[in-house]
């Protein structure tokens, strides 16, 4: 699974079996602990992993008992949140960052809340981990949800600390691929973005949400809004410019 990347779960590293791999300290053991305990789960082909949670939930499970509650599980999680399942509800898990509970159960259900505005609300206000409450708002909630909380999310994101910042938006580049805004929806997060008042952080990340030609395009024209302490925006307008040209020459 491409997944298993976040884990360094590898069949091979350098050379040699994770199996024969020589514990030299704790977190060595955790990895062979974990590789252990989640090598049956990682038999499954892959399409029992894009229709069925419980697999996901076993895996992030494992990893939470090893590792703890670490980033890379809980971009995991949102992705694994779009699975195809219409049974799939987990509305016992509504309370977002309650680590008692099963953390895929807590995003998938989330997941199916893109539209309820007042879910939101209510999870910004009680957020114990408010990175980890954007990550998954921002991959999965819809523009209209976004537009009706943008006075709440942009003095978070104001106020936000550069270097969490930068964790939320390079999870947010891994997460927000498999969910794209779809063509209405980029007509209400172009709306939102024409607003000069709207943080610049919250633009470049409602930019990540549209198709990558299109992302360049909004950025390109938002030059002077851009976030300085993101990439070099010479870079961003080069990138434009060069696509660009090679589509129309």
């Amino acid at each position: 699974l491409e997944n298993s990347y976040y884990f360094g779960i590898y069949d091979d590293i350098r050379g040699m079996a994770i199996s024969d791999f020589k514990e030299t300290d704790y977190f060595d053991k955790a990895i062979k602990s974990f590789y252990v305990s989640v090598k049956p789960i990682l038999d499954n082909d892959l399409s029992s992993f894009q229709s069925n949670l419980n697999l996901w939930d076993l895996l992030i499970e494992k990893g939470r008992e090893h590792f703890g509650d670490v980033w890379g599980l809980l971009i995991i999680s949102t992705i694994a949140a779009g699975i195809k399942s219409k049974d799939e509800t987990y509305e016992g898990f509504d309370e977002l960052t309650d680590s008692s509970k099963s953390l895929c159960k807590r995003v998938r259900c989330a997941r199916l809340k893109s539209g309820n505005i007042s879910y939101w609300k209510q999870q910004i206000e009680k957020s114990k981990d408010i990175k980890s409450t954007l990550l998954i708002l921002f991959t999965w909630s819809t523009a209209k949800t976004i537009s009706q909380l943008v006075g709440v999310l942009n003095p978070i994101l104001n106020n936000m600390e550069a270097s969490e910042l930068m964790i939320l938006i390079n999870g947010l580049r891994k997460t927000v691929k498999i969910s794209q805004f779809n063509k209405t929806q980029q007509i209400h997060a172009l709306k939102i973005i024409e607003d000069k008042n709207i943080s610049g952080f919250l633009m470049y990340i409602l930019s990540l949400r549209f198709p990558d030609d299109s992302s360049l395009k909004i950025v390109y024209k938002n030059l002077e809004r851009y976030p300085k302490s993101l990439e070099n925006s010479y870079k961003i307008k080069l990138d434009y410019l060069i696509g660009s040209f090679l589509q129309n020459p």
